[in-house]
């Protein structure tokens, strides 16, 4: 049976794939409230007392890096959520079916300011689009507008878990439930909500 500690050990592979979409985890101040740093490309840095790429040898030279279970933890479930970001995405091919169009329209859609569609890119790979601003066969509504709010600077790990999340100011008003400002959105309800508050992201 796999203890605790062992099921939570950061593998090299972790580090690598908290690399490959801009994540970067840290121990320091800047850091606070979740223990991880969300950056976009290399604009920003944090200061920890080992490097993605040193923490990265040290693992795979066999090392074990000194860090809580609670600490290893952390890390472990934040590159899982990438992964799950990156594997659940839709590659250009397959949006390009998806929405009936080319991938030269597609690609002008991406590029265009404000943006059409949210896309990010891995290291040495193709673009990616985040399946939740799809809903067959098309982009959920008012996904341009929505778009148009956010910043540039804000990571796509960042802006997926506001999307999905279930928010506590959307209401459905039928149910009373909260939902998510992707379902607000489906929906058809008031865009406005959702857009004030991408704002802030």
């Amino acid at each position: 049976m796999v203890s605790k500690n062992e099921h939570f050990t950061v593998s090299l592979a972790d580090y690598e794939v908290l690399e490959d979409l801009g994540v970067f985890y840290g121990a320091s101040r800047q850091c606070h409230e979740s223990e991880y740093c969300l950056r976009r490309h290399s604009e920003a840095q944090i200061s920890t007392q080992l490097s993605t790429e040193e923490r990265k040898t040290l693992v795979s030279g066999g090392s074990v890096i000194d860090e809580t279970t609670q600490s290893q933890e952390a890390v472990k479930e934040l590159a899982n959520e990438c992964r799950g970001l990156i594997n659940t995405s839709l590659n250009q091919g397959s949006v390009a079916s998806l929405l009936h169009t080319s991938l030269e329209t597609l690609s002008l859609m991406t590029i265009r300011c404000p943006p059409e569609l949210h896309s990010f890119r891995l290291k040495n790979s193709q673009t990616l689009y985040p399946a939740w601003q799809f809903s067959a066969p098309e982009t959920i509504p008012h996904l341009r507008s929505l778009l148009s709010q956010v910043s540039p600077d804000t990571h796509v790990l960042g802006l997926s878990r506001f999307m999905l999340e279930t928010s506590s100011d959307l209401e459905n008003p039928d149910s009373g439930q909260r939902i998510s400002p992707r379902d607000w959105l489906v929906a058809g309800y008031d865009p406005e909500p959702v857009i004030t508050m991408a704002c802030d992201l």
